[in-house]
């Protein structure tokens, strides 16, 4: 039997999954998507985003990086 702690983290999320993670609407994601900013595959008819890439997409973005505080 599988413990909990040994399930492995999903290869990737859905649209609706990265958007909810970062507390955007979904469009946002769909437009990021569609600029070409953030890759994503399709899965039947499901778009879904590699964790490593979304993870990417973020660390791409960061806003306060070298900004004293």
């Amino acid at each position: 039997m599988i413990e909990l702690s040994e399930q492995k983290k999903p290869i990737a999320i859905s649209l609706d999954e990265a958007a909810a993670s970062v507390g955007v609407e979904v469009k946002t994601i769909r437009r990021e998507v569609q600029r070409g900013r953030l890759r994503a595959s399709k899965v039947g008819r499901r778009i879904v985003v590699l964790q490593s890439d979304f993870l990417a997409y973020l660390d791409r973005n960061v806003v306060n990086e070298g900004v004293k505080k």
